[in-house]
C-alpha cells in the first residue's frame, strides 16, 4: 500500500469520524 492511500484511508476515516460527532453533538444539543 502505497502512501497516498494510507493518507485517503487516514483522511476518510477522519471524516467520518467528524460525521459522527456532529451527529451526536446535534442530537444533544437539539435533544
Amino acid at each position: 500500500m502505497g502512501i497516498k492511500d494510507g493518507l485517503r484511508i487516514v483522511r476518510e476515516f477522519f471524516n467520518v469520524q467528524r460525521e459522527v460527532f456532529l451527529v451526536t453533538e446535534g442530537e444533544t444539543v437539539g435533544g
